[in-house]
């Protein structure tokens, strides 16, 4: 089974750091 608080946080993770990516160019 999926811990879905961890498969959120993961991907909220990523949301995040794909923003931080586009913020830089």
């Amino acid at each position: 089974m999926v811990d879905l608080k961890k498969f959120e946080q993961k991907m909220n993770t990523q949301i995040h750091w794909h923003i931080d990516e586009s913020s830089n160019i």
